[in-house]
């Protein structure tokens, strides 16, 4: 692969680390909300204990196939992505959005063929970010600070797993207020990528919004401003 060295600042060390501790504990907080505490005990009201715990031994069976799929997909794809906010932003913030909308439904839904849908998509828009940002190890982080990216990424994981369940308890008897707060944090992970983005490249992409708004202007308007600002003097002079 590319063997060209990565160099950071030290403030850019101390942002990326920060950075992914907290990715890893809002995405390990928000799902450990519902499928540690919340989730099981939803399928418990609706069919039983008996029922439910059955069912949700499946869940978590088809939704680890569901991760595996994602994560080799999402990885890819991002990969193969190219856009004015880079490889792996739209994927990142696309996921947290999925994430957080279906992890919300899994709280509202009453079906267990509907809630094996909307858990198995939550995955997927789970792995839509968390492949992205693992591949932003190798995009942007030097070899000799991976190791402690990884670290980091780990605690924030094991914490919010605690977390997650701790907070999951509190909503226990009101389950939808639970089921908000974890889709909540789960959207939340995409407005991260502001940390991960290089402030480099904002001026390039506000160049290339601007002119791919010009796209839509009338081609009369687009002709008044070839003319610029000494167009505009000299007809000014004129009248």
């Amino acid at each position: 692969m590319n063997n060209i060295e990565i160099k950071i600042s030290k403030t850019s060390r101390i942002r990326f680390s920060i950075s992914f501790f907290i990715f890893a504990l809002l995405w390990m907080s928000g799902l450990e909300i519902v499928a540690a505490v919340l989730l099981p005990q939803h399928l418990t009201n609706l069919m039983g204990a008996t029922a439910a715990t059955a069912l949700f031994g499946i869940l978590n069976a088809v939704t680890a196939a569901a991760s595996l799929i994602a994560n080799l997909m999402f990885g890819n794809f991002s990969d193969r992505t190219r856009s004015v906010f880079g490889r792996r932003t739209p994927w990142i913030v696309g996921g947290g959005v999925v994430g957080g909308i279906s992890l919300l439904l899994m709280g509202v839904l009453n079906n267990s063929w509907a809630i094996g849908i909307s858990y198995c998509i939550c995955m997927f828009g789970l792995n839509m970010m968390i492949a992205p940002v693992i591949a932003t190890l190798s995009d942007r982080i030097p070899n000799d600070m991976r190791g402690t990216m990884s670290a980091f990424m780990s605690a924030g994981t094991t914490v919010g797993a605690s977390l997650g369940t701790l907070i999951g308890a509190r909503f226990i008897s009101i389950q939808i207020p639970g089921f908000i707060t974890a889709g909540v944090l789960m959207v939340l992970l995409g407005s991260l990528r502001l940390l991960f983005g290089q402030k480099k490249n904002h001026p390039k992409i506000c160049r290339r919004l601007k002119r791919a708004s010009e796209i839509f202007w009338p081609p009369s308007v687009r002709r008044l401003r070839v003319l610029g600002t000494s167009g505009w003097l000299s007809l000014a002079a004129v009248f």
